[in-house]
């Protein structure tokens, strides 16, 4: 996912970790605590939260 810089969306954390219907608002929070602690980067600021596309930081950083 992250070689191809694809990025990974809030369905894909859903995926990872097992999430069900009922806590998608689990993958939310978690994709915002990894942002505001600077592990990730949103790939497009101005895309809707549920399109939304994270990258982590480190190959943001330099790639970007």
């Amino acid at each position: 996912m992250f070689v191809n810089f694809e990025g990974i969306s809030n369905l894909d954390i859903w995926k990872i970790f097992g999430f069900g219907e009922k806590e998608k608002a689990n993958a939310f929070r978690l994709l915002t605590s990894a942002v505001d602690g600077g592990y990730i980067k949103v790939m497009d600021s101005d895309t809707a939260p549920r399109y939304k596309k994270y990258i982590l930081y480190r190959v943001w950083f330099k790639f970007r």
